[in-house]
């Protein structure tokens, strides 16, 4: 049986990330549950709810992805974002875009949330 991983990897090798405390997770708002409502989050109506997840998909790859995928969020400062990614060749990167230097990327970036490909 033949597959290969779909998302959030861009790749298929093994994952970059050792640090046990930096797991591949992504945020997500949600609103609370009933149970929930009765706990001292009620105060705040949703709450921020971190998942993971892996999407397989059977046959060969037909296509190589060139995008990276964000593993945390985007931080931005005034005139620069620094991006952590997870690349194609399997490897972490973390990359500075400036806006004079990468002004479309810079612009892409800023906008871009955890979990996204850029």
């Amino acid at each position: 049986l033949e597959g290969h991983v779909v998302a959030p990897c861009p790749h298929d090798q093994s994952c970059p990330i050792t640090d046990r405390n930096l797991p591949c997770r992504f945020a997500q708002n949600v609103q609370l549950s009933f149970a929930q409502q009765r706990t001292d989050l009620r105060h705040k109506g949703i709450h921020s709810e971190q998942f993971s997840y892996v999407v397989l998909k059977k046959g060969s790859h037909t296509t190589t992805s060139q995008s990276s995928r964000l593993i945390l969020p985007v931080i931005k400062r005034s005139r620069h974002v620094i991006c952590k990614l997870c690349c194609p060749n399997g490897s972490l990167s973390q990359v500075v875009l400036t806006k004079t230097k990468d002004k479309d990327l810079y612009k892409e970036a800023r906008k871009k949330c955890w979990g996204d490909t850029i």
